[in-house]
């Protein structure tokens, strides 16, 4: 194409009213997730692969582990939803890329966290710490009465991570913030990062092995499908595409999509 790496290809398509509809509607769903009422039981027992990962794979780091996992989420989201807006921006000077950049990655944000969300409330499995209650763990602690002891499956730090470092990939392998290799540097940072947030929720004792491994598979294809089918194909092609579009009723509104 004519422009340079960092400009927006006019044949993509921009953030519009059906994207906002999107992300409010993502972001929405995964507040009112949070409140589903925990139901323990529901999903009791540890089947023999995640009994094998924790107890034999896992170094059983407890809250440190859980501190540097939430640190490092916090920088993979900041990636690609600050810094990489900023250098589009400042850097290269193309407010229209950056804009659309910060866009895209709050709507896969909000799409993982409307999956992840309602799931862990409804599935119910219990935290691995939680078969320490009443053992090593005070059953009256934070820990062992809070509803979070039972929000394992799947994990949310793990999909968020990956959501961001396959959303930092798209990003930089279509706009060459960085240039050179450094895009390639700058995706690779992003999968180690992912990687270790979904490590250190084993070895906090916050997650199963199956728990990360969904995370990261679900989180992995919310951030690469959603800025690819939204956005990132061309509007002059021939292939199928996806668009929505949001439209009155005489009941409110409707969001809806073309395919």
């Amino acid at each position: 194409m004519s422009q340079a790496a960092t400009d927006w290809d006019p044949r993509w398509r921009k953030f519009g009213l059906g994207n906002y509809a999107l992300t409010t509607v993502g972001y929405v769903v995964a507040i009112a997730g949070t409140q589903i009422p925990p139901v323990p039981g529901r999903v009791s027992g540890v089947n023999a692969f995640d009994a094998w990962a924790s107890d034999d794979l896992s170094y059983h780091l407890g809250g440190w582990a859980r501190s540097a996992s939430d640190v490092l989420l916090v920088t993979s989201i900041a990636f690609p939803l600050v810094i990489d807006p900023l250098v589009a921006y400042y850097a290269r000077g193309k407010s229209e890329t950056s804009w659309q950049i910060a866009l895209i990655t709050a709507e896969a944000l909000s799409v993982n966290l409307m999956l992840q969300s309602p799931t862990a409330g409804l599935v119910s499995r219990e935290r691995p710490y939680g078969r320490e209650c009443g053992s090593t763990l005070d059953p009256a602690s934070e820990e062992c009465t809070d509803s979070n002891r039972y929000r394992s499956f799947y994990s949310g730090h793990t999909s968020t991570a990956f959501t961001m470092a396959s959303i930092t990939c798209s990003h930089h392998f279509r706009h060459r913030l960085f240039g050179g290799a450094w895009d390639a540097v700058a995706c690779a940072a992003a999968l180690l990062t992912a990687g270790s947030v979904a490590a250190l929720r084993v070895s906090g004792s916050k997650h199963y092995l199956t728990d990360i491994l969904t995370g990261a598979t679900l989180g992995g294809l919310t951030g690469t499908l959603v800025p690819w089918l939204l956005h990132y194909r061309s509007t002059e092609s021939d292939e199928p595409s996806v668009t929505l579009a949001v439209a009155p009723t005489k009941d409110g509104l409707v969001l809806s999509g073309a395919f």
